[in-house]
């Protein structure tokens, strides 16, 4: 659904890959509380796609998973999405359709790549730098700041880690008129 910026930009992304030549688009969405999967935001683009399918990933905040997190010097804001439901499903439609790239729509949807490797091209659509927006918040004068600071940090080596581990970026920049 249409819920918020990073949703319009993966809408975009999506209707600029079906005007591609000789191109077939498998989308896999994770749903989530904040952005729940709906049949009715793919009503009008159904037919575009060749199959759309959705899993379920419970990203809710939970504070002993966090404090594992943290502890071992991973981000948290990552941790949430990586389940492996998402990968066996990945997994599963790389043998079935014979897909040849792939291609995650955001960091977030990219964060299962910190523990698993798929052998096929692999890339990332990134419309921000993640972590930016977190150092940011950390600079509110706030008792919330070290956190806001540690997400910000641990968010910024694990983009790092896995910009590094796929073939490409896709990056979205925006004109600015003065």
């Amino acid at each position: 659904p249409m819920v918020d910026g990073g949703c319009v930009a993966m809408h975009q992304f999506a209707q600029s890959l079906f005007s591609l030549p000789d191109t077939e688009v498998f989308h896999l969405c994770i749903s989530t509380a904040k952005h729940p999967f709906s049949n009715k935001g793919y009503e009008r683009n159904q037919s575009d796609y060749n199959v759309f399918d959705h899993v379920p990933v419970d990203t809710s905040i939970q504070i002993i998973d966090g404090i594992k997190t943290i502890l071992k010097g991973k981000s948290y804001n990552l941790s949430r999405f990586n389940d492996q439901t998402l990968v066996d499903k990945i997994n599963s439609w790389i043998i079935q359709y014979r897909i040849d790239t792939l291609l995650f729509d955001s960091l977030f949807a990219a964060a299962i790549l910190e523990n698993n490797t798929f052998d096929l091209p692999t890339y990332i659509r990134a419309h921000n730098i993640e972590s930016d927006l977190w150092l940011q918040k950390s600079k509110q004068r706030s008792w919330k700041s070290p956190i806001y600071k540690h997400l910000g940090q641990t968010l910024e080596k694990s983009e790092f880690n896995l910009l590094n581990k796929v073939n490409g970026v896709y990056l979205f920049l925006r004109t600015i008129k003065k």
